[in-house]
């Protein structure tokens, strides 16, 4: 198994990982910094991290639009 992960050129995937990482630090920024405005923070919280990949998308299309 670690043979056939070593033997992939992860290159081309670098810039997905950079923009997906920048994505996660700026909603979990976004929601931190505007805790007191935010309604259902933990679950806001929850759904930004625990759902990788679609979590901080879901949270800039829906969650950041909550007024308090």
């Amino acid at each position: 198994m670690l043979t056939q992960l070593t033997a992939i050129d992860w290159r081309p995937f670098i810039p997905i990982f950079i923009i997906y990482g920048l994505l996660l630090v700026s909603a979990l920024q976004d929601i931190i910094r505007h805790r007191a405005e935010r309604r259902h923070f933990w679950l806001w919280l929850s759904v930004i991290v625990l759902i990788t990949t679609f979590g901080p998308v879901l949270y800039f299309l829906f969650g950041r639009r909550q007024n308090a």
